[in-house]
């Protein structure tokens, strides 16, 4: 079983519905969102760490999946880098 995967309600093997963060995605004034800082800039080595912390318990907390439904949660690594 893949660390993600859990046994939903209607007993099938699931991964859980993660909203995640597009960071190659161009905003309504066609802006490239990585262009918006720099590469030395200290936001890009928050999200590279919080890319390496262990979030699983995070991740195991999402309920929602493809197969029982439900609104896809923000990907916690989003949510850890904005909190930091």
């Amino acid at each position: 079983m893949d660390r993600f995967q859990k046994r939903g309600k209607l007993g099938c093997m699931s991964e859980p519905l993660i909203r995640r963060s597009n960071r190659e995605q161009m905003l309504w004034r066609a802006v490239d969102v990585e262009q918006l800082i720099g590469e030395d800039h200290p936001a890009r080595a928050i999200w590279e760490r919080a890319g390496r912390l262990d979030l699983d318990g995070f991740y195991e907390g999402i309920e929602c999946s493809e197969e029982e439904g439900g609104r896809p949660a923000y990907d916690p690594r989003l949510l850890i880098s904005l909190w930091i």
